[in-house]
């Protein structure tokens, strides 16, 4: 199966879900999702990042980084 493939098979199936929460890092598996979740299901897809003392900064400003650039909303749960 191609990468190509296995995109469009991501967005179908994420496309039936009703609504969807990445939990996000700024990592790429979850940068990845993010932009196939808000690529098939819009505004009902939105990034979560948990805000705590032990996230390291730079890593809340790339999974924020990560979301401005899909478009997508995120929100940040304080821990």
């Amino acid at each position: 199966m191609s990468y190509a493939d296995r995109h469009a098979r991501l967005l179908e199936d994420l496309a039936t879900l009703p609504s969807l929460a990445v939990a996000c890092s700024g990592g790429v598996d979850s940068t990845l999702l993010l932009h196939a979740a808000y690529a098939a299901l819009g505004e009902r897809a939105v990034g979560v990042v948990a805000d705590s003392p032990s996230l390291p900064r730079p890593e809340l400003t790339a999974a924020r980084a990560a979301a401005a650039r899909n478009r997508a909303r995120l929100v940040d749960v304080h821990t």
